[in-house]
């Protein structure tokens, strides 16, 4: 079979459960639910953290958040390389349009891109981009996105891999016209949209209808991003490259809305089911995939090595420590036997930020290291102050009653494959010695979007 053609689309923000192909209530994904019925739709699908800046180098690259450390240095060194070099190796035309100014230029993980659209992003922001977007009168840059890959890949020459990237469902959760009402039964609250920009503190302080309200708005984000997803497939289909192409649809990581009167997500989070589990459907040739749903565990560096694996370029990549898993193998129910997802200590200054900004907010828990293991339906969070919380995830979804101390072999198993972790995956050599640079333009961008406080 010729090389396809990759196209993977990602929704930063977009927690599984809120898609209606997952079981939602609300009709948030007509078209991404389409192409899960073509496709695979994966179930036990998981970011490696629980925030933009470790995963997006996690799909850039394929390398665990322990061994890129994004969270630390924010920039691609040249040692590490890009899916995108290593497909362009393989003759590949790479194409990328992305809503997410992490992923640009300023961060190194453009390198590899053939060409590269960055939706604008103004330096007036008052004026230019906060008050049209938190009133609902433009959108977050998934439109310029949509319309600029569909333009540019007409003209590829040769089999392509695209990244498309949507930033609309991240907060302040307003969508564009009326995707903003859409789900909502009572008027929003004019002004939210900059109320939400200190999400933390609206989270801890918001009363239960004011979090019915921020849920229905979040929902009206997914609902607008499925639609340009639906533009992406018929613009697609017109050129005559839908039928033969691999589509790949996820997410960098989720959200909280409201449990345990947790808002966002973000450095200053932990690792909860809402933020680590993503939608994962996949779509391609019958000779590659057949349609189905899948239970098999499956990470964010497996969509990376996937996609690598099917240009021939696995080689290309940085080797990694981490147990992987193919995901057409997965479809067949051959995941990971576990997965693993991390959330690094928060730097002191930025601690200090957080909590003048959101004095309700209680960041203490959230000051060390955490990691999470997820090994059939039982979930350990280890925390490097010492604390363990143990699920059983088949009858406690929503992760309410700790087991810790009523299965403590159970949880001292799990603590062990976190310890091994720890001494099996280490740095990549091209970053162990980098330091955080506070006064990047990457940090003050990340501070503009609501991180750090």
């Amino acid at each position: 079979m010729d090389l396809p053609n990759i196209l993977l689309v990602v929704v930063d923000c977009g927690r599984a459960d809120r898609f209606s192909c997952y079981g939602y209530s609300r009709p948030t994904t007509p078209n991404v639910d389409a192409i899960a019925a073509e496709g695979v739709r994966f179930d036990a699908a998981y970011s490696e953290s629980s925030w933009t800046v470790p995963t997006v180098f996690t799909l850039m690259t394929g390398l665990s958040p322990r061994e890129h450390r994004a969270e630390v240095h924010r920039s691609l060194p040249p040692g590490i390389p890009t899916l995108a070099e290593a497909l362009k190796r393989s003759g590949y035309e790479t194409l990328c349009a992305s809503a997410n100014h992490y992923l640009g230029p300023e961060t190194g993980l453009e390198r590899g891109f053939d060409w590269f659209f960055a939706a604008p992003h103004p330096r007036l922001r008052l004026l230019l981009e906060s008050l049209p977007k938190r009133l609902g009168w433009a959108d977050k840059g998934g439109e310029a996105c949509t319309a600029a890959y569909l333009s540019r890949v007409r003209q590829a020459t040769a089999p392509w891999f695209a990244v498309v990237w949507y930033f609309d469902v991240h907060w302040p959760y307003i969508a564009k016209g009326p995707f903003a009402r859409r789900f909502c039964d009572r008027p929003v609250p004019l002004g939210i949209g900059f109320m939400l920009r200190n999400v933390y503190e609206y989270g801890a302080c918001a009363s239960e209808e004011q979090r019915a309200v921020v849920n229905s708005m979040y929902d009206g984000c997914i609902a607008y991003d499925d639609m340009l997803i639906g533009r992406l497939r018929d613009g697609l289909q017109r050129m005559g490259l839908w039928d033969e192409a691999v589509v790949i649809v996820t997410a960098d990581h989720g959200e909280m809305l409201g449990e345990g009167r947790l808002m966002g997500h973000g450095p200053a989070m932990g690792l909860h089911q809402p933020l680590l589990q993503v939608p994962l459907l996949v779509r391609a040739p019958r000779a590659l995939l057949e349609p189905g749903v899948s239970a098999a565990p499956v990470q964010l560096a497996d969509i990376t090595r996937t996609i690598a694996s099917l240009a021939g370029a696995t080689d290309a990549l940085a080797p990694t420590a981490a147990l992987e898993a193919d995901v057409f193998a997965a479809a067949r129910g051959h995941g990971r036997p576990r997965t693993i997802s991390e959330r690094f200590e928060l730097d002191s200054v930025s601690a200090e930020r957080i909590r003048r900004r959101h004095p309700h907010f209680d960041l203490a828990p959230y000051l060390c290291d955490m990691t999470a293991v997820v090994d059939d339906n039982w979930k350990l969070v280890h925390w490097a102050s010492g604390r363990h919380d143990l699920y059983d995830l088949a009858a406690d979804p929503h992760e309410q009653r700790n087991l810790a101390d009523e299965e403590p072999a159970r949880a001292a198993a799990l603590a062990q494959v976190v310890y091994d972790w720890a001494r099996e995956a280490s740095p990549h050599p091209a970053v162990a010695s980098l330091l955080t640079d506070p006064a990047s333009v990457v940090k003050r961008r990340l501070q503009d979007l609501g991180y750090f406080g």
